[in-house]
């Protein structure tokens, strides 16, 4: 399937849809696992219930995806795992178990995983309900245990989303999570720099919900969020502003530097943006 983008991209997918409606059995459809991954990875973009047809065309390649998990490699996995945890996958027939066939997919790829896939994997799982999945807290565990391998290939944003989505879980159940956070943080201090808004909020709330303390370098990457968030204050959207100064009223700011002034700037854009 071709990558389009905009108004030609929707139009592609409507004439697919179309096709797809009108087509008696799925199955014979030429379309492979790669442009399962990318096309469900496009849609969860957009808001599906804009595109008529849409809703049909994403149950059908779940079924058309779940007679072939077994060829998916570990991008295929996260980036399905990332797509579908952007809908709720109790309306979309055969979602749930085609996401235990991704997680137990997983499982048997996990050396293939990169930085982004990784990202992507917790990112998904930390909005659904893992309990429900045979196998999700082992995947996660051993997607945890990858990281720390690999830890110095993470971005700004795949640090942001990793940190992001482990503090949605216990920590103290996951083994290695505390060590992982650690050197992610320690990786997050050193490319500063490129944390946009978003990195910036994702990073602030999630580090909130720890102990910072229990974290070599915490209080130093905070430091250096709030310098670069000052930098940035005028890309701040009304939800990271309130993020930001949820997480901040967590913390004592006569300690962290800049943090006043951040505060203060933020909140006199959220008093002018209402």
């Amino acid at each position: 399937m071709p990558c389009l983008n905009g108004i030609s991209m929707t139009r592609k997918f409507q004439e697919v849809f179309h096709s797809v409606d009108k087509s008696r059995n799925f199955h014979n459809w030429r379309i492979q696992f790669p442009e399962i991954s990318s096309s469900l990875n496009a849609l969860c973009k957009w808001n599906i219930d804009e595109l008529k047809g849409a809703r049909k065309f994403i149950v059908q390649m779940i079924k058309r995806a779940s007679s072939m998990v077994k060829r998916f490699d570990s991008q295929n996995v996260g980036n399905c795992l990332n797509a579908l945890c952007k809908w709720d996958i109790n309306e979309l027939d055969g979602a749930k178990e085609f996401v235990s066939q991704l997680v137990k997919r997983g499982n048997l790829v996990i050396g293939q995983f990169s930085c982004q896939d990784i990202s992507n994997s917790l990112n998904a799982l930390s909005k659904m309900n893992i309990v429900e999945f045979e196998g999700a807290r082992e995947f996660i565990v051993r997607l945890v245990e990858r990281g720390d391998s690999i830890v110095e290939g993470f971005d700004s944003q795949e640090i942001a989303n990793t940190l992001n989505a482990m503090s949605k879980w216990d920590i103290n159940g996951l083994p290695g999570a505390r060590e992982f956070i650690t050197k992610l943080v320690r990786c997050g201090n050193s490319s500063v720099g490129k944390f946009t808004y978003l990195g910036i909020s994702g990073c602030l709330n999630a580090l909130s919900k720890w102990n910072i303390e229990e974290f070599q370098g915490s209080k130093e990457f905070i430091n250096l969020l709030i310098k670069q968030g000052n930098l940035v204050t005028d890309k701040f959207d009304p939800q990271e502003i309130s993020s930001c100064l949820n997480a901040l009223s967590k913390w004592n700011i006569g300690e962290l530097q800049g943090a006043r002034e951040f505060i203060i700037v933020l909140g006199r854009k959220r008093w002018l943006k209402n």
